[in-house]
């Protein structure tokens, strides 16, 4: 325990906080709890020893409350802390976006041990009309239960499943490749979406998102010392976080630290986006490493666009010139984000013959999630299938 001289207003007055630190049971976090008293002698010493003990202990009785007790919002806010503590913030902030529906579902007084499995499913199913929805639903709560069951907050006796399996099964939903066959453009749309654009700022990330499948949060924080013209590269090294707005200094995975090469006509590309933004630059009076940069100052200090107008722009254009592009095929309502792009360069790079674990490293994925993510049938695809069987036939008379 330990105290600091705090002083009034006026700078004569003082009085003297005492603070003590407490290890969370839960969380494996050291945490503090203080009291102010007018006086730092033995007996304020001890007075402040009895009231810090009293509050660890009513700290440490709520988090120790017993598993019949837990209610749903309780547990939610006990996942947030951890993941605060274990996550990146833009993690963080996706998981809350994800509990809050959750948390309206469910409802945050609701004891979690008074519900089954099959309740918590069916109020899913009842709240959304997509199983494809529905799952992403399932998907989070039973990563939040799973975190109760580690931690002894979730008794694991209830009829929810046992250790290591999740308590709550998924819905059937559509194959990956029916899921994604609507998260794709092909050459001809980009072309027309690109032509139609008339900020030069957006149709220049959009023709790079197209020609390199770079994710938007890697594109946003490309600075222009990762472009290496001498070597031909674009290094891969940070990103953006879209829905924290931080910029984090390692990409998205382990796989997402890459080199793209940069061909002819990416040079060529790179060059007129450069060139771009140093005017740009220039007539606003302000300065800035990034391949794309706005006036104003975001997250940590830098020029970054905003994501949420260009996605804005992006998505009005495609419905536009792409009416159609409403609907996904499972029920579900078209998003149309800049995302398409990545999509679409990677089914164009599979019609074209390139290797997958080719596009896999261009992409920053393993080989497997780029054959089950990216797996749509472009009319590419289906021409060269024709071609492939034309001439085959596997009896010779």
């Amino acid at each position: 325990m330990w105290y600091q001289e705090r002083k009034g207003h006026n700078g004569k007055y003082i009085r003297y906080t005492w603070t003590e630190r407490y290890k969370d049971p839960r969380t494996g976090l050291w945490k503090t709890v203080s009291v102010t008293l007018d006086g730092y002698t033995r007996k304020y010493e001890g007075e402040a020893r009895r009231i810090l003990d009293r509050k660890i202990e009513q700290k440490l009785k709520a988090v120790l409350k017993t598993v019949d007790d837990m209610t749903f919002g309780e547990l939610c806010d006990r996942y947030i802390e951890w993941q605060q503590a274990t996550n990146k913030p833009g993690t963080v902030v996706s998981t809350q976006y994800a509990l809050k529906t959750l948390r309206d579902i469910i409802g945050d007084d609701t004891v979690i041990t008074t519900l089954q499995a099959e309740q918590l499913r069916d109020l899913i199913i009842q709240h959304d009309p997509s199983n494809t929805t529905r799952n992403q639903r399932i998907k989070c709560l039973n990563k939040t239960l799973r975190y109760g069951y580690d931690r002894g907050l979730l008794n694991p006796s209830v009829e929810w499943g046992q250790r290591n399996s999740f308590p709550i099964r998924k819905l059937k939903e559509p194959t990956p490749a029916v899921k994604n066959a609507d998260k794709y453009l092909t050459p001809e749309q980009i072309h027309t979406l690109v032509a139609d654009m008339s900020i030069p700022k957006w149709r220049c990330l959009s023709v790079l998102l197209a020609s390199t499948g770079m994710r938007v949060g890697e594109a946003i924080s490309l600075s222009l010392r990762a472009i290496d013209f001498e070597n031909r590269t674009i290094t891969i090294s940070r990103t953006w976080s879209l829905s924290a707005g931080v910029m984090h200094d390692t990409p998205k995975e382990d796989n997402s630290y890459r080199r793209i090469y940069i061909n002819d006509r990416l040079a060529s590309t790179l060059r007129m986006i450069i060139a771009y933004e140093k005017a740009y630059q220039a007539s606003h009076e302000y300065q800035s490493e990034l391949l794309f940069s706005d006036v104003a100052v975001r997250g940590g200090g830098y020029h970054v666009v905003s994501y949420a107008a260009y996605a804005k722009y992006f998505r009005e254009h495609v419905e536009k010139l792409f009416p159609e592009r409403t609907v996904m095929r499972d029920g579900r309502k078209m998003q149309n984000s800049p995302y398409i792009l990545r999509h679409s360069f990677c089914c164009e790079a599979r019609a074209r013959g390139i290797p997958e674990d080719t596009i896999a490293r261009v992409l920053g994925h393993s080989v497997q999630v780029n054959r089950t993510h990216y797996s749509h049938v472009t009319d590419q695809i289906s021409r060269n299938d024709r071609e492939y069987l034309e001439e085959f036939n596997i009896l010779t008379y």
